[in-house]
């Protein structure tokens, strides 16, 4: 009981020291450039999916059933 009450005056104590004067200037942006990156990247991945050929689609999807190695997709 001694040890965790030593244990949390220590953490606290550390706490105390580690606590900004003034906030970070600039740190609101960080989550606008996050929500873009992954809005970015979600409507690239959408985008291919809605636009990727079908043929090639199914070869991908149908490729651990295969027991051949060449594939058969052409591209023409």
């Amino acid at each position: 009981m001694y040890v965790s009450m030593s244990i949390v005056a220590f953490v606290c104590s550390i706490n105390d020291k580690v606590r900004l004067e003034k906030p970070i200037a600039g740190v609101e942006i960080f989550p606008i450039i996050s929500l873009l990156i992954f809005f970015t990247f979600f409507s690239f991945v959408t985008y291919y999916a809605v636009t990727a050929d079908k043929k090639y689609i199914d070869e991908m999807k149908n490729l651990p059933l295969d027991d051949d190695d060449d594939l058969h997709y052409d591209n023409n």
